[in-house]
């Protein structure tokens, strides 16, 4: 079954909009994405850090709230909510790269 990642509120109301007029009566499957705060500082500074602080790939664990009061009030019946999804960082472990890329020549 496909699933939509919903990031904000605005996600939500685009989504349950063009699930209206694309796909009436089809109940969408929806997963709401939340950057969640990361309790290790090791964590915080890495470059592929998804969690712990403001960037536009999740909701902020306060937005909880209101993004189900949307879901669950009645104006995107289409929408149903099939769980959370928080990816907190990517790549932590990851090697240095073995290889250099070559300075282009003109």
């Amino acid at each position: 079954m496909a699933r939509f990642h919903v990031e904000s509120a605005y996600e939500l109301r685009m989504l349950a909009d063009l699930a209206a007029r694309a796909a009436p009566g089809r109940r969408i499957a929806v997963l709401l994405r939340f950057n969640l705060p990361l309790a290790a500082p090791s964590l915080e500074a890495g470059p592929l850090t998804m969690g712990g602080r403001p960037t536009p790939f999740g909701m902020d664990p306060s937005e909880a709230d209101g993004a189900f009061r949307i879901l669950t009030g009645g104006s995107c019946e289409q929408l149903e909510l099939r769980g959370v999804h928080a990816h907190l960082a990517g790549g932590l472990e990851a090697p240095e790269p073995s290889f250099r890329p070559r300075p282009r020549m003109s």
